[in-house]
């Protein structure tokens, strides 16, 4: 039986060895580096569908800011962290901005007087999502969807 049992499991890695290699032939994939020139650090946060990047860097000086990078050589620097753009490049920014091409908005979540509201995403119709912490105990944590100009609260049901 202890021969039966080694040739079952010989059979059994060439047959599904053979389909795994069949089945992941087919894809392709390529991978970038991306390193802000003279960065200590860097963190790719978003990238949209024409492989436009938006990302974060740390300079020598330990200050945290955002660039773009449009996927070939061009590094657009930005003076806030950057955290995702869409198709229009419209970027948004962890610390509660958004930038449309030619300015920039401050969202602020309309909950109490020292609320923090960050930006996580943006879709290609621009709605942007993100959490607020309402203060100013700053405890709890609640999504948000922005469209155009109305903010509506996300929350699992229960949850507070």
């Amino acid at each position: 039986m202890k021969g039966h049992t080694s040739t079952i499991i010989i059979l059994l890695l060439v047959f599904t060895t053979g389909f795994t290699t069949a089945a992941h032939s087919s894809y392709t994939y390529s991978y970038t580096t991306v390193d802000y020139p003279e960065a200590t650090d860097t963190w790719v946060r978003g990238v949209n569908n024409a492989d436009h990047i938006a990302a974060t860097y740390r300079d020598a000086a330990g200050e945290v800011r955002g660039f773009v990078f449009d996927g070939l050589q061009s590094y657009t620097s930005l003076d806030y962290a950057a955290w995702d753009l869409n198709d229009s490049n419209h970027i948004v920014f962890r610390d509660g901005f958004f930038y449309d091409g030619t300015s920039y908005t401050q969202l602020s979540f309309p909950e109490g007087t020292r609320t923090l509201t960050y930006a996580t995403g943006i879709n290609n119709t621009g709605q942007i999502v993100g959490y607020y912490r309402p203060g100013p105990i700053y405890y709890a944590i609640y999504g948000y969807v922005y469209d155009a100009g109305t903010y509506n609260r996300i929350q699992y049901p229960g949850s507070d």
